[in-house]
């Protein structure tokens, strides 16, 4: 049977490829931006704040393995951390001079696919608060040749285009995907309890019409049991007497089969889950 996963915890294990995706996105990023385009960033720092990243996405993953339902305030913390992490990267390289500053905007979106709308506000709030203040203070871009500062804006708001576009995209049919599985397992599930209760109403029904033509057979063999001893003593019922065995025999027969029905109609509705 096809399990139910609860939404939360559908959101958290994409919360954790997402951030491996980023994170390998970060590394590459610093790589190409010191080696091609000449740009002297704080390494040391920079690379703190990922082994950050990668500890906390390890927590992350022991976190998805157990059993236990996410709630949205644990999304909104893990959420809260990777645009902290986004405005401590962006704080040491250029603030919000640095063309991957619109990371923020694929990050509120796929908040806003995860958390209610008044935790959405308060993170929200956060990543405008850090916009500003990259505005009034950041590390700036030390670079070998000033003049290619355009071609690396250029370059890098094409390469931020296309993150948030893969970003967004497939975190967006991810879940969608997500929410056609538990719809179906619903149906499903939907389906099964519709085919157990028109079991358990047959079954009723069975057991009733079972327990009100027991009665009348009862009786009727009762009779033809008698009807047949009597007639061994009387000559004009001694000709029936076959066929008053026949009729009890018959008789027995039926009342086995109600018998029959009337366990089995009780069996299923036993097994019901309460």
């Amino acid at each position: 049977m096809q399990r139910i996963t609860t939404t939360g915890r559908v959101n958290l294990s994409h919360l954790f490829w997402l951030r491996n995706l980023a994170i390998i996105g970060q590394l590459v990023t610093i790589g190409v931006v010191q080696t091609y385009f000449g740009v002297h960033l704080p390494l040391p720092a920079m690379l703190m704040v990922i082994a950050l990243e990668i500890v906390f996405n390890g927590l992350t993953w022991v976190r998805v393995l157990r059993a236990r339902p996410e709630t949205n305030f644990e999304l909104l913390g893990q959420l809260w951390v990777d645009l902290g992490a986004l405005s401590a990267l962006l704080f040491l390289s250029g603030g919000t001079t640095n063309p991957f500053v619109s990371l923020y905007l694929p990050s509120l979106a796929i908040a806003a696919a995860v958390l209610p709308w008044h935790l959405m506000i308060w993170l929200a709030a956060f990543a405008v608060a850090c916009y500003a203040a990259l505005g009034f203070d950041s590390v700036p871009l030390n670079m070998d040749n000033p003049a290619n500062l355009f071609d690396y804006y250029r370059t890098g708001m094409w390469v931020n285009f296309m993150v948030s576009v893969g970003l967004i995209a497939w975190f967006v049919a991810r879940m969608s995907n997500a929410l056609r599985q538990r719809d179906s397992a619903l149906g499903e599930a939907q389906q099964r309890l519709l085919r157990d209760e028109r079991a358990v109403a047959l079954g009723v029904q069975a057991a009733t019409v079972a327990h009100e033509m027991g009665t009348p057979l009862s009786t009727i063999a009762m009779l033809a049991e008698e009807l047949r001893d009597a007639a061994r003593d009387d000559p004009g019922l001694a000709r029936y007497e076959a066929d008053l065995k026949v009729l009890e025999e018959q008789m027995t027969l039926c009342t086995s089969a109600l018998a029959r029905l009337r366990s089995r109609a009780s069996a299923p509705a036993s097994r019901q889950p309460v």
